[in-house]
């Protein structure tokens, strides 16, 4: 049988394919074979085991979410708009800034250099996915220093 580039490259969500795209699947089209059996509104629990490489890796390769996401009812083509696709961003917002810090740029200082992208990228995932106000932020900034004189005054912060 000949393989087409549609074989090869297809849509799926990470960061293990083997580990998310096949589990998705799996569980979607459970859920799919109770619909069409009528038995969705009899089933009360269901219980997942995965076992071989996906029952190793478990949460580092994304089995756990992959499966939460196909027993809803998710495929990998469907899963942008996702909410978990905000923590994401966070991470990508955090890098950013960690790589501005990495070449000689200007960031603030919280506590170290090293960690400047963590409080922006709460921030930013607060302001852009939580809608959060000005009152908040500040809240979040007084919580975030009064955390960080706690660590001040008893550890060696330099």
């Amino acid at each position: 049988m000949p393989i087409s580039a549609f074989d090869l490259f297809k849509i799926g969500i990470g960061p293990s394919s083997s580990h998310t795209v096949g589990p998705m699947r799996a569980a979607c089209c459970f859920v799919q074979s109770l619909m069409v059996d009528n038995l969705l509104d009899r089933v009360a629990r269901v219980k997942i085991e995965l076992f071989g490489s996906l029952g190793a890796t478990v949460r580092g390769h994304g089995s756990p979410k992959a499966v939460m996401l196909g027993l809803e009812g998710d495929t990998p083509e469907q899963v942008a708009a996702d909410p978990l696709t905000a923590l994401d961003w966070v991470g990508l917002y955090a890098i950013a800034v960690n790589e501005e810090n990495a070449g000689g740029g200007r960031v603030v200082t919280a506590p170290t250099n090293g960690a400047a992208g963590i409080i922006p990228a709460v921030l930013h995932y607060y302001t852009r996915f939580l809608q959060g106000d000005e009152d908040g932020v500040i809240r979040f900034l007084l919580t975030a220093a009064a955390i960080g004189i706690l660590y001040k005054e008893n550890a060696s912060i330099n």
